[in-house]
């Protein structure tokens, strides 16, 4: 991660522990531009796997975007949220998305006209 960046990746990852009741510390070796966030989790304990998973979705989010690696990330998580999001969007601008002729059932009623032969 460039340097210039740490700092606010890090007062975000900080922001987002705070928000959660996750334990954790940040360990960091700045001199290269990296830091960790270390957990202590119960592993036999379901609900804090999830809020860790959670967070380390987010927290790797924050990184990828800080480091220019992928400029998409919000996209993805939408897309992850909303599988249909492309074409509810495509349905928004007036547009249509050309499809593979087997697509072509799966059209929702309320938006004949979204998809075409590809």
């Amino acid at each position: 991660m460039p340097v210039s960046e740490l700092a606010g990746c890090i007062r975000a990852t900080k922001a987002l522990l705070a928000g959660s009741p996750a334990t954790a510390t940040i360990i960091g070796h700045v001199g290269d531009g990296n830091f960790h966030v270390v957990f202590a989790v119960d592993p036999a304990a379901a609900a804090d796997i999830s809020e860790v998973e959670r967070l380390n979705g987010e927290i790797v989010g924050l990184a990828i975007v800080a480091t220019g690696d992928a400029d998409l990330v919000a996209v993805a998580r939408t897309v992850l949220y909303d599988p249909r999001w492309p074409w509810h969007a495509a349905a928004a601008l007036g547009a249509s998305i050309r499809v593979p002729d087997q697509y072509l059932r799966s059209q929702p009623r309320r938006l004949s006209g979204l998809f075409t032969s590809g």
